[in-house]
């Protein structure tokens, strides 16, 4: 009868177009006492728990990632920092040995206008230091002349308390305003001091030699960044 209806031996039931299976349902013996969904929910448990290591992985790929780029910019920003000390102290020596030729010394009024703030800076520092030993020789003095009037006034021996020297303003140090180099970054300012050392003292920062001319610069200097030499 079944093939009356069109069953051929080694093929499924069914209409061949929507591929019949060939072999029996096979049975699986459970031999535990678990449920018949337990094998399902352990199956899952297994996914999510590797789906989170997979998350975790690349979480701390990009910590380190990210841990690496601050590092490099860190480092970036400390070379900066060393270029320019650098690159200011090149031209307080160029600066210096002009002057000396003009019979002068190195000062706010007559340097390049990149030094100003840092000769300022400095001299204010150094009227600073004076003051304090100043104010200290005088404190000592009375102290050593007068151990009465300083065991009765422990404020005596304040630095706030104002001496001879502390009374008259000191205008000696006036600030300039600030300029563009003395508000910019420090990598815009390495930037403005090679080329000011470049282009108006013949002076390359990466070779550390002073040209003779401009033609001489440009035939033996390598280029103008660190990676040129």
């Amino acid at each position: 009868m079944m093939q009356s209806m069109g069953f051929k031996a080694e093929e499924g039931l069914g209409k061949h177009d929507s591929q019949p299976m060939l072999e029996p349902l096979t049975l699986e013996r459970k031999n535990d006492k678990s449920g018949l969904g337990h094998v399902n929910e352990r199956k899952r448990l297994l996914e999510e728990l590797l789906v989170e290591e997979q998350q975790q992985s690349k979480k701390q790929v990009v910590e380190i990632e990210t841990f690496e780029k601050h590092q490099r910019q860190v480092y970036s920003e400390k070379q900066t920092a060393k270029y320019l000390r650098g690159a200011l102290s090149v031209l307080e020596r160029l600066e210096e040995d002009k002057l000396e030729a003009q019979g002068k010394p190195l000062n706010e009024t007559d340097c390049h206008p990149f030094l100003k703030t840092m000769i300022e800076t400095r001299k204010a520092a150094e009227e600073e230091r004076r003051k304090r030993i100043r104010r200290m020789n005088g404190l000592q003095s009375n102290s050593d002349s007068d151990d009465e009037l300083s065991s009765q006034s422990p404020q005596y021996l304040s630095e706030d308390v104002p001496t001879s020297d502390d009374e008259t303003p000191d205008t000696s140090v006036s600030k300039s305003p600030r300029t563009e180099f003395d508000t910019a970054e420090d990598s815009m300012k390495l930037n403005m001091l090679l080329n000011e050392l470049r282009t108006k003292y013949l002076y390359c920062f990466w070779c550390g030699s002073k040209y003779t001319d401009k033609s001489d610069l440009e035939m033996n200097c390598p280029g103008l960044d660190e990676e040129s030499h």
